[in-house]
Parts: structure tokens; C-alpha cells; sequence
């Protein structure tokens, strides 16, 4: 009987612990401008947000370029496979370290349209990105609706690329007003 009720002591602080430790996640995730800025663009892109592989810390600083100790928090992803260059990084940046991250995904980006600059749909997709500060919080967007069309004129894909990534630009507009 003894046994019993430690037990079921135990059960219950665990599962108190458990919530607890659910709750913070989800006040952090809930409060937290970054996570309320990720949520907002993949619900504006709904299905034609293609990001879904996390980029980890490792990704970021060696392929990226990210000095990690200028990051406060995170949140990037790209696509799971080549076929597409759709990526979303956010980054809260420590103070005063904004600037730097800014000029290491901008020199990210001009590697990325070097790279698929024989690609006009990719190349109109990256072209078409920018990378955004909004004081501490500096973004990288590759996103939108790919283009249907079988053209091979520049211009259309690169006018379908800018509306596209238009979108999340004045999400996070919003968000950041």
C-alpha cells in the first residue's frame, strides 16, 4: 500500500514536471517574436511552404558562415531535397550583432545566385530574396510558389518570384511594425 501511494507520488510530480516543462516550451514558442514571425510566414505560404529540414548549428556556422556566439535564438530551415532552394532563416541576434549577420547571409545569398544562375526559376527565386533586420532580428527568405510555367523568359519567372516573396516581407512587416 506504502509502495502504492510513493508511486503514484512519484507519477503525479513527474507528470507535473512534464507539463510544466510543456507549458515553458510553448509560453517561449507563443511569446517569443521570432517564433510568432516563423509561424505567421509558414501560414501564409500554407502548402507552398517548402522548408522542413532543420539547419543546425553546425550547418550554420560552416556553410552559412554564422558566428553562433552572435546568436541569441534561431530558427532556420531549408528544403529537404536539391530540387529546391527554399529556405527560411530567422535569427535574434545578440545586441550590436545584427549588422554582421546581415553582411554573412547577404555574401550566403550572392553564393546561392552564383550557384543556380543557369536554373532561371531558382536563380528568379533567390534573385528575388532579400535579407531583412528589423532591429535585432535579421531574416533570410527563400520562399513562395514555384512558377507552372514552361517559359524561358527571365522576366516572368522573376516577377512571379518578387510577388511571392512579397508575401512573407509583409508578414513580417506586420509583425514588426
Amino acid at each position: 500500500m506504502k509502495r502504492q501511494m510513493i508511486r503514484n507520488t512519484c507519477l503525479v510530480i513527474a507528470i507535473g514536471i512534464l507539463g510544466y516543462a510543456s507549458w515553458l516550451k510553448l509560453n517561449k514558442e507563443t511569446s517569443s517574436l521570432l517564433y510568432q514571425a516563423h509561424a505567421a510566414v509558414k501560414a501564409e505560404y500554407g502548402d507552398f511552404y517548402i522548408p522542413s529540414k532543420e539547419i543546425d548549428t553546425e550547418v550554420l556556422k560552416n556553410v552559412y558562415g554564422i558566428q553562433m556566439d552572435d546568436v541569441e535564438d534561431y530558427i532556420a530551415e531549408s528544403a529537404m531535397m536539391r530540387t529546391h532552394v527554399d529556405v527560411f532563416i530567422g535569427i535574434k541576434a545578440k545586441k550590436g550583432k545584427s549588422d554582421g549577420i546581415v553582411n554573412v547571409l547577404e555574401t550566403h545569398r550572392q553564393r546561392l545566385s552564383d550557384e543556380y544562375r543557369g536554373d532561371s526559376a531558382k536563380f528568379a527565386k533567390i534573385q528575388a530574396s532579400k535579407v531583412t533586420k528589423f532591429g535585432d532580428y535579421v531574416f533570410f527568405m527563400v520562399l513562395g510558389q514555384n512558377s507552372d510555367a514552361v517559359v524561358s523568359d527571365v522576366s516572368y519567372f522573376l516577377a512571379t518570384a518578387q510577388t511571392e516573396f512579397r508575401r512573407g516581407e509583409l508578414v513580417l512587416g506586420n509583425i514588426f511594425k
